[in-house]
């Protein structure tokens, strides 16, 4: 039963401690209300909230909102459907005050989560522009909302009532919370990019400079104002408290993890047990006067973020904690205000108030954006925008405050108003205005055919595992790098970061990032590989190690950032399926994601290397002495072309022969190509295949194929399979040319085009490499490849 009390009108619930319902007298069909026990009306609001949450999520999908705003407001829009007649006896006061509970355990171990994700290493990283602006942003969104509020109260000052929170509300208002940024960012899917890093790295010391102010400084300003060291006493346990947890805490849980390590998954009691320290952790954080989510999240922040222990929680807990009970938390947020509250006369002066600290923080980051560090109009106003939104942190201190009767219904929801309205503007605006992939598509696009050949050919090798590294050293050894024309290798070491956080921002130099042990354990032995090959070229092959942190669906931005900054010719993608010496095929879907992501937006030529080296049962690619066959399908078209680019520079190694197989309608007279036999080099620019010039003892074999159709084209590949260790293939061909009839109509892969997934999906022994001189955009890239197979004919 809900009651109104006698003081500031509170809402008092009482109820029945029996409420367990005889399941003979209380089914529906006997009559029985499914409403009257709080078990089935949680369990209703739980459906309900999921369908309403998921309905808005997917009429809003097209405005790129995030599920923590379609939460509140799907909340917002079940508060005023409590409004309608007969709704008292759903959602009551008692069953909301469960459902909290449940939220805010899940809200815990979220934050827990989110901990465990960041990496404060990168603080250390931060530049001086990130530093700057979120100072600036800060202070200036703290100095207008000031000016606003003097300004009211000489003009129509607050209501005592009010003026508390509004103090309170000043500085938290032009604070950026770090995890709301990331949560953004990864929503928005460019946590990585050159805007996404700035945007982070502000937050952060946004965060870090908040966090100081109140709780340091703001314990020192009160002693001093007091003449007496009590204020002092709560720092300090709260400090002492943070200590056991880092210095007494965090190596017990690495310890108990190490025991489990051999285990895959960890061992269930071990994961139990690292849940109740944390619940002791939330606990002591409660009774020493912070919040339960402070305890959790610094829990998290202290503990190591990579394996074994980092990647078995965030699986553990992540679906559970932030997919299923934090929308629940923000929906039960949403259902707290009450829009009818806003019309008042103290609204537009609240207003007004809140309005100014979101003008401040705007201004004071896009104006020193564009007048002191020379960035973008456009970058500069996204920047902005991502730095002026709120999310689940303010959510959670609006919260409290509410509870705590700082701040009352009116303002509490105003507060929400605006976060929705201006987050969900912002974040829409930001999804239209910035792709990271324009600064590639600007960039001059650079080719192998285009390299000039007395400087080093620059490669960009993409490595996810260790069974990656023995066909990529295989192929640059193919690349015939000599003292004339040297090798410049960047090898990418990538690594799947799941969820937002900050250690995305670490893409760096390998001998940087060594710095974090997990790391170290799995990019050494790459490294090592590399570093090996490289002395055995004797100064033809320079080495650069990299490594990158970031979720697969944005990773292909750290591979075209580098690409883009040194100057790459070219890109080599591993293929996302593998052979084992048993010809068993394993298959990542998550690397085939990137691969086409790069595909689509690299700022210079790809190449994806479908290896199958391992399926003879022994390594079986190119050691530098023995024979290698290397085999050039010619189609025609700029992608071809720069597959012979780089099969004419395989062709001079000793150990290499090229065969040129190009391949041609029956009944086409155009003129052919005159070779005699055996040549021993392509002229590429002249004409593509004529003009081979003859030249030490390097030989190219020509051949010509006149074929009806696909059928045939398929059956010529294959009666030449056994004579490849290597085949070579643009990637984009005339799909309307008869030579290709029939092989269009199916396709497994056709990021690899027609005949690169025709040789990845048979069941060829020899190892094949995809080429695409440039990605094109739509429409474009097709007519650009018609015409040019056509004239090439």
């Amino acid at each position: 039963m809900e009651a109104t009390g006698t003081v500031l009108n509170e809402k008092l619930v009482c109820q029945n401690v029996d409420t367990v319902p005889s399941h003979s007298g209380h089914r529906f069909w006997s009559g029985g209300n499914p409403f009257a026990y709080t078990m089935r009306t949680v369990l209703a609001e739980l459906i309900l909230f999921f369908f309403m949450t998921q309905l808005l999520c997917l009429l809003l999908k097209p405005f790129r909102q995030s599920t923590t705003i379609v939460s509140v407001i799907a909340g917002t829009v079940i508060s005023l459907a409590l409004h309608a007649p007969h709704t008292d006896k759903f959602l009551r006061l008692g069953d909301r005050l469960i459902l909290r509970t449940f939220a805010e355990f899940g809200f815990m171990m979220h934050m827990f989560v989110l901990g465990v994700h960041i990496d404060l290493t990168t603080l250390r990283n931060t530049g001086k522009k990130a530093v700057a602006l979120a100072i600036l942003g800060s202070v200036l969104a703290l100095a207008l909302g000031g000016f606003t509020l003097g300004t009211i109260q000489r003009i129509s000052p607050f209501d005592a009532n009010l003026r508390k929170g509004i103090a309170l509300l000043l500085p938290v208002n032009s604070m950026t919370s770090c995890i709301v940024t990331f949560s953004i960012l990864h929503n928005l899917n460019i946590i990585n990019s050159e805007v996404g890093r700035l945007a982070a790295s502000s937050a952060m010391v946004s965060d870090v400079l908040g966090w100081f102010m109140a709780f340091v400084v703001g314990g020192l300003a009160v002693a001093l104002q007091a003449s007496t060291m009590e204020p002092l006493f709560p720092i300090f346990i709260t400090l002492s408290y943070y200590c056991v947890l880092f210095f007494l805490v965090r190596p017990f849980i690495i310890w108990l993890t190490k025991q489990s390590e051999g285990e895959k998954p960890m061992h269930e009691t071990h994961f139990v047990f690292i849940l109740c320290i944390v619940a002791a952790s939330c606990f002591l954080a409660e009774c020493l006067g912070q919040h339960s989510s402070h305890g959790a999240f610094f829990l998290g922040l202290i503990l190591p973020d990579g394996p074994p222990l980092g990647p078995v929680l965030v699986q553990k807990l992540e679906t559970f904690a932030s997919t299923f009970i934090l929308p629940v938390y923000c929906t039960l947020s949403g259902l707290r205000t009450d829009l009818h509250s806003l019309a008042t006369g103290t609204t537009l002066k609240l207003e007004l108030l809140i309005m100014a600290g979101y003008i401040g923080k705007f201004a004071g980051i896009i104006f020193p954006s564009l007048l002191c560090f020379h960035i973008k109009f456009r970058d500069s106003l996204c920047v902005a925008l991502i730095l002026c939104c709120k999310g689940i942190m303010e959510i959670a201190i609006y919260n409290l405050w509410r509870d705590m009767k700082v701040i009352n219904t009116q303002l509490f929801t105003l507060l929400m108003v605006n976060m929705v309205v201006v987050t969900g503007l912002a974040t829409f605006t930001v999804s239209y205005l910035y792709d990271p992939s324009e600064r590639y598509r600007a960039f001059n696009r650079r080719a192998i055919k285009s390299t000039n050949q007395n400087l080093d050919l620059r490669v960009l090798i993409c490595i996810h595992d260790e069974d990656h590294v023995y066909p990529m050293i295989s192929l640059l050894r193919a690349s015939n790098p000599t003292r004339n024309k040297p090798l410049s290798v960047l090898v990418l070491h990538l690594l799947e970061l799941s969820g937002s956080a900050l250690s995305v921002l670490t893409m760096t130099s390998h001998y940087q990032f060594m710095k974090k042990p997990f790391q170290i354990v799995r990019s050494e032995k790459i490294v090592s590989a590399f570093n090996h090959y490289e002395k055995q070229e004797r100064g033809h092959v320079s080495m650069q190690h990299f490594t990158a942190s970031a979720p697969y669906s944005s990773m292909h931005n750290d591979i075209c950032t580098l690409a883009l900054d040194k100057k790459v010719s070219i890109i080599i993608l591993p293929f996302h399926k593998q052979w084992t010496s048993e010809g068993i095929e394993t298959s990542s879907p998550s690397i085939r994601n990137v691969n086409r992501n790069v595909l689509e937006k690299s700022p210079c030529s790809i190449g994806v290397l479908v290896d199958r080296s391992y399926i003879h049962g022994t390594k079986s690619g190119f050691d530098g002495q023995s024979p290698y066959n290397v085999g050039m399908l010619f189609f025609g078209g700029p992608d071809d072309s720069e597959a012979l680019a780089y099969s004419k520079r395989m062709s001079e190694h000793p150990s290499i022969s090229l065969t040129v197989v190009q391949f041609k309608p029956e009944g086409d007279y155009s003129e052919p190509c005159v070779l005699h036999g055996k040549c021993d080099g392509i002229d590429v620019m002249s004409n593509l295949i004529n003009g081979c010039k003859i030249r030490n003892k390097m030989s190219i074999t020509y051949m010509e194929e006149a074929v009806r159709d696909g059928l045939q084209t398929t059956h010529v590949i294959r009666s030449m399979g056994d004579k490849f260790d290597m085949v070579i293939v643009g990637k984009h061909q005339d799909p309307s040319s008869p030579v290709l009839l029939g092989l269009t109509d199916w396709s497994e892969c056709p990021e690899l085009g027609v005949v690169g997934d025709m040789l990845a999906a048979s069941n060829f022994r020899f190892s094949v490499l995809v080429v695409q001189q440039e990605p094109l955009m739509g429409s474009q890239s097709s007519l650009r490849h018609l015409s040019s197979h056509r004239s090439s004919s």
